[in-house]
């Protein structure tokens, strides 16, 4: 079953790390593993945040998502479909040549080819793009089939590489070659499933980095990852279960950092088919066309009880899709409240005084608790009289 719009639960980000440490390594236990080396052939989230410590675009996006000058220092629109960026000069790629405006044209024209047998690629990002022009070694124009005001945030995706390497395919940058960047680390080696590692790029354009070597160690199994960063086999984790924070958080020897993060836990509902499989009426009809049954659904979820008793209390409820503090919130959207009554109230109203059948489909450990999450919000709808099967 698919759900639109009932934001459940902001689950919050978690690092730990050692209280006080003088070493020049860092090594971090990751929960998921990279991929691909290639910047530019898969849009996934352990990807994307290897590629950030390597690559920069034209514009960087901070820790709330927001713009920043990067490889481009500012930039114009001189029509409705042609920008005009310049760039950063005295940049270095990491194999010492200097960055210019042919990368960036090169770095955009090579996205097609990255994005061959991707199984999400960086495509739609570019697809806007008619043209690209390098019109001096620091000035770039780009032009778009139309009005395209997200332009600079689809930017902020596309990693610029050396222009000799337009041609370098994904295999070949797998194996280690052409993984040149202008970014605060400089790639070292690649073990698939095991293991990255970069040294500090001492050229950097930016702040240097604190380091002077990083390692990214995976630990897909949560209990391995919080047993490495106990016994100090890493200096820092990420994702930990939430049941086991507070266990992090009474030991002297580490600090744990708490922060919102962006992800959020939403239901999507199947609401654009007169006949679903997954919601059925005593008519036959799909339940979840009706605005009232939505809104009861909504109502039905004791959002509170989720942070609480499931996500440990690390989490917020949420009313909407984007989180406090980013692009796009709206403060004057509040979190439904838990009334129950009030829920049946709405089916019977929209024609179900004895609910309907439902059932309700989730992912299952790809996200922090996301089966258990699934599972109370499929109580939730059964106590409203809705006969709930949830399926993981």
């Amino acid at each position: 079953m698919k759900f639109l719009k009932v934001a459940a639960v902001l689950a919050a980000s978690f690092l730990v790390m050692p209280l006080a440490s003088q070493a020049r390594d860092l090594t971090v236990g990751l929960a998921a593993s990279t991929t691909s080396m290639d910047p530019q052939f898969y849009v996934v989230g352990p990807n994307s945040a290897i590629a950030r410590n390597i690559f920069d675009g034209l514009v960087n996006q901070d820790e709330k998502q927001r713009l920043q000058p990067a490889l481009a220092l500012s930039w114009k629109t001189v029509d409705d479909t042609t920008w005009e960026f310049k760039l950063r000069p005295n940049v270095k790629f990491h194999d010492g040549s200097d960055f210019t405006a042919d990368d960036v044209v090169a770095s955009i024209k090579r996205v097609p080819l990255a994005s061959k047998n991707s199984p999400s690629s960086f495509a739609a990002y570019v697809k806007a793009i008619t043209e690209v022009t390098a019109v001096d070694p620091l000035t770039v124009r780009i032009k778009t089939d139309g009005p395209t005001p997200l332009l600079l945030n689809n930017l902020s995706r596309i990693a610029i590489l050396p222009a000799k390497m337009q041609n370098t395919t994904t295999e070949e940058m797998n194996s280690g070659k052409g993984v040149i960047g202008t970014g605060p680390f400089k790639f070292v080696s690649w073990t698939p499933d095991d293991n990255v590692a970069l040294a500090r790029n001492d050229a950097y354009w930016g702040e240097k980095a604190a380091w002077d070597k990083v390692t990214f160690k995976v630990f897909k199994n949560s209990s391995a990852r919080v047993a490495a960063m106990l016994s100090g086999d890493v200096d820092m984790i990420e994702s930990i279960p939430t049941a086991d924070t507070r266990r992090l958080q009474a030991s002297d020897q580490l600090k744990v950092v708490n922060v919102a993060g962006n992800r959020i836990m939403y239901l999507h509902m199947d609401q654009a088919r007169d006949v679903s499989p997954f919601a059925k009426g005593p008519d036959g009809k799909n339940p979840l066309l009706k605005p009232e049954v939505r809104r009861a659904l909504s109502l039905s979820i004791n959002r509170e009880a989720l942070v609480d008793r499931i996500m440990d209390g690390q989490g917020v409820p949420a009313g909407q899709l984007v989180p406090e503090g980013y692009f796009g919130y709206d403060p004057s959207i509040k979190v439904d409240p838990y009334d129950p009554n009030k829920a049946k109230e709405l089916l019977a109203k929209a024609g179900y005084p004895n609910g309907f059948s439902l059932t309700f489909h989730a992912s299952n450990d790809r996200y922090p608790n996301d089966s258990k999450v699934a599972q109370a919000i499929g109580q939730f709808f059964s106590r409203v009289g809705i006969k709930t099967e949830v399926a993981t």
